[in-house]
């Protein structure tokens, strides 16, 4: 995987589609394991503005921490798995989860623009969702996405060191 050249550019190519956006997500996030600079100058594009301190950064600094703490969080959405020990080939292969909908968790969206979608982990037992929403130039920005964070279980060989 090489790194985004220019991020405005690469997130104003995807975003009309919040599949991409999130993808553009995930690169982001695993990004911040060998360049933290350039991971957090693609997640900046892809979020709400309001999720930016005055600085353009994120605001939301422990999710960070969490990502940066452990590589695993972040590969595991991007195709790596809790039994191979999160060994990723770089490559990204996200999945999204569409049996797994808002829907069918009860949530009703009835205003046009937003979107919840469910990405699937090699390493939690369940999907975890990403709320977008679509701004007034028709970009869809990232607005939740936290719980991509918590609940990826450790790898195979570190799980049974405490």
């Amino acid at each position: 995987m090489s790194a985004p050249a220019d991020p405005a550019a690469r997130f104003v190519a995807v975003a009309g589609d919040p599949h991409a956006v999130v993808r553009l997500l995930l690169e982001g996030l695993v990004t911040l394991e060998r360049d933290a600079a350039v991971g957090e100058a693609l997640l900046a594009q892809v979020v709400s503005k309001d999720q930016l301190g005055a600085d353009g950064r994120l605001r939301d600094r422990e999710a960070l921490r969490r990502l940066t703490a452990s590589r695993d969080i972040a590969r595991s959405y991007v195709g790596a798995t809790a039994t191979g020990d999160y060994a990723w080939d770089g490559a990204l292969r996200v999945t999204f989860d569409a049996a797994y909908s808002a829907a069918r968790q009860g949530v009703d969206y009835p205003e046009p623009g937003l979107a919840k979608l469910f990405v699937a982990s090699g390493g939690a037992d369940t999907p975890r969702p990403v709320e977008l929403r679509r701004n007034g130039q028709g970009q869809w920005k990232v607005t939740g996405w936290a719980s991509l964070t918590v609940g990826v279980r450790r790898g195979a060989t570190a799980a049974g060191d405490f």
